[in-house]
């Protein structure tokens, strides 16, 4: 009898989770209905210009596309810079990592996941954009290439955690059979397991991506805030959040509707993030098996892409790239072999070693290699520069004096964070826990409601 309440009060808190994310989402579209309707729609996602308080007949201009653009050029920059760093770092720590460094390292990486955002943020303003300074050529390091590096290190925890549990997941007879049948260790690591272990690499580059297109604080201290197109690497860019975080303070009337209905556009890149990994997460089989037997006008301009000549080009100057980068790694292993006999003397037996594991493979090793000791100098960067500029600044005085006195102190600050992180756990928690147990102890779980 004392099961059904249990079983009542935890479906209840399952139904507040999911009531209060569908009650947001719905609030955030249907706010941005007034703004969309009275700008119109088309000019409001596809304008040029960004003007709420320009003297027009419109009183104001309200074009998104260039925020739209940044927002797409930084996750896009920090995917390919940010995503490929992770997975290397993946690959060392799967494969090539030393037993007794393995486990420290794999901390130092979480580690890099804790530091707050406008630590990022600060560690970017004070380093990165007076360096880039110096290799500008518009003379101003804020912009797309900063905004892209600090987004970068901030989606490596992610996309290398989950790299490396997809990694180890793969049945170690993929790796034995490859091995068996005459392959090297870095052939059957990067043309078996590799493959094996993809949809867990997408997941975890999808989440990077999430992670990259709402990031607000660390951002909007170096991308130079301005609502252009990017222009180049040096040039400034603003995001759909940094407009939002900008402006919503002082905004009013069709101003702030706008600035609402860009929310609602950066939430639909979230939405499309999340069904795409939702499809990632799928049964890659069913998914191949339900799209060969659907038979339709989708199938049918699936199968009509497929015979066009914009495919084939497609597909020919994809191989012409394939070609070309496994050439750039052949001569750069050749390049690090050279270093190695340089340094180490010639060996008879090296050469034909390089051959045998393959030239592009044993690239791929020696990059992961240098992806790792790059992620740990990053990392002690941010924390040398944390200690040098804060420690000395610290005294009790600071950190726990009276608020009424003239000097500066953080006691005011310790309280409320406390009491905020106290009263969101308070709220939190059970109904968290509670939908977690309903979840996995009541429900049907296979049933699509339930997914």
């Amino acid at each position: 009898m004392r099961e059904k309440p249990a079983k009542a009060l935890f479906f209840i808190c399952a139904a507040f989770s999911i009531f209060a994310v569908f009650a947001i989402v719905f609030y955030i579209f249907y706010a941005s209905v007034p703004a969309i309707s009275q700008i119109g729609f088309f000019k409001f996602v596809f304008g040029g210009r960004w003007a709420p308080n320009s003297d027009v007949p419109e009183k104001g201009l309200y074009g998104i596309l260039p925020m739209i653009a940044g927002s797409i050029a930084v996750t896009a920059g920090a995917l390919l810079v940010g995503g490929g760093i992770g997975v290397f770092t993946a690959v060392f720590l799967y494969k090539f990592c030393p037993k007794r460094l393995k486990g420290p390292f794999y901390h130092i990486i979480n580690f890099l996941a804790g530091i707050p955002s406008v630590v990022y943020g600060a560690f970017g303003l004070v380093v990165l954009v007076p360096f880039l300074n110096r290799i500008s050529p518009t003379g101003s390091g804020k912009g797309l290439l900063a905004s892209v590096l600090i987004l970068s290190i901030m989606i490596l925890p992610t996309v290398a955690g989950i790299s490396k549990d997809a990694l180890e997941a793969v049945p170690k007879a993929y790796g034995d059979g490859a091995l068996a049948i005459g392959a090297a260790k870095e052939q059957a690591l990067f043309r078996v397991e590799i493959g094996a272990a993809k949809s867990g690499i997408m997941t975890g580059l999808v989440l990077g991506a999430g992670r990259a297109v709402g990031e607000t604080m660390a951002v909007i201290m170096v991308a130079g805030n301005l609502p252009n197109f990017p222009k180049g690497l040096f040039g400034s860019i603003e995001t759909l959040t940094i407009n939002m975080v900008l402006e919503m303070g002082y905004a009013a009337g069709l101003h702030k509707d706008a600035l609402v209905a860009t929310g609602s556009v950066l939430l639909t890149f979230i939405l499309l993030l999340n069904i795409a990994l939702g499809l990632l997460k799928r049964n890659k089989n069913g998914i191949e098996k339900k799209i060969k037997d659907r038979k339709g006008p989708v199938s049918a301009l699936k199968d009509a892409l497929i015979k066009s000549k914009i495919y084939k080009a497609a597909v020919s100057a994809l191989n012409k790239l394939k070609r070309c980068v496994k050439r750039a790694f052949r001569a750069a292993s050749i390049f690090l072999l050279k270093v190695s006999e340089r340094i180490f003397g010639k060996r008879k037996n090296r050469a034909a070693e390089f051959k045998r594991r393959g030239y592009f493979e044993a690239a791929l090793k020696y990059f992961s290699v240098f992806v790792a000791a790059a992620v740990l100098a990053a990392l002690f960067s941010i924390v040398w520069f944390i200690l040098i500029n804060g420690v000395p600044h610290l005294s009790l005085d600071f950190l726990f004096g009276e608020s009424g006195n003239a000097k500066a102190t953080l006691a005011p600050a310790f309280v409320s964070t406390g009491m905020l992180i106290l009263l969101s756990l308070g709220i939190s928690l059970p109904i968290g826990i509670g939908a977690a147990v309903y979840l996995a102890e009541y429900s049907n779980k296979n049933g699509k409601l339930v997914k």
